[in-house]
């Protein structure tokens, strides 16, 4: 998680490591404790197959729609093979409409991203619609992430501002300054390493996974976009 992130936490609270920790963690935040992860498995699956149309968009293709339904399907092994695993990143918003809250994700580099339902109207209160998770990258594991109250948030991704229906148009207006006090911080966060990188390489990208390394050169893309607009 950002350094710059760790005086905005208030706790962390971990979660059984054996594969399905994204989703027990999911399933804490939501209060319904953490030993079904299989119930937010079949609830995703449900919002994915109720909204086929709407998510084949964000996610592109049949194959891809299929590579997603079958990663939610509950595995009979005691531990879940990486094929389960939840990829935050690439379902956060599916998360978000599934159970109408805003979806922050904490992990390093440029991954973090807040995800907001597509469709729906926000709700007066934020407060209670708002979970947060953190990836560790370097355990991969999932853990409970609780923020303080006016902390930093990370910016939206882009397939929010590309899928997104009218009536979800105002869901990130509550977090605006907050995100761009967040791209401050990343900003200084970045300065400061490119200074260091004189000296040491920055980001080892051979030592990441295949999956690590598409999402940050992702995060370029969407900044570069960021700028474009």
């Amino acid at each position: 998680m950002p350094v710059f992130m760790h005086k905005y936490i208030d706790r962390i609270v971990n979660v059984v490591g054996d594969g399905n920790c994204g989703f027990q963690t999911v399933l804490a935040l939501l209060g319904k404790g953490e030993d079904d992860h299989k119930l937010v498995r079949l609830e995703l699956i449900e919002e994915l197959m109720n909204h086929k149309d709407s998510y084949m968009g964000v996610f592109g293709d049949e194959i891809k729609f299929e590579s997603v339904n079958e990663a939610f399907v509950p595995c009979l092994d005691a531990y879940a093979p990486i094929s389960k695993w939840m990829r935050f990143t690439k379902i956060g918003h599916l998360i978000a409409c599934a159970y109408g809250m805003v979806c922050i994700d904490l992990t390093r580099y440029c991954f973090s991203g807040t995800f907001f339902p597509l469709c729906t109207t926000p709700p007066i209160n934020f407060d209670d619609h708002t979970m947060c998770v953190g990836w560790l990258t370097k355990s991969k594991h999932f853990v409970q992430v609780y923020l303080k109250p006016g902390c930093l948030v990370p910016p939206t991704s882009l397939e929010w501002a590309l899928h997104h229906t009218e009536a979800a148009d105002t869901w990130p207006d509550h977090f605006v300054d907050r995100m761009h006090n967040f791209e401050r911080s990343n900003n200084i966060k970045k300065e400061s390493n490119a200074e260091k990188s004189i000296i040491e390489p920055l980001i080892d990208l051979a030592g990441e996974s295949s999956f690590d390394v598409f999402f940050y050169f992702q995060s370029v893309i969407y900044a570069l976009y960021n700028i474009a607009i």
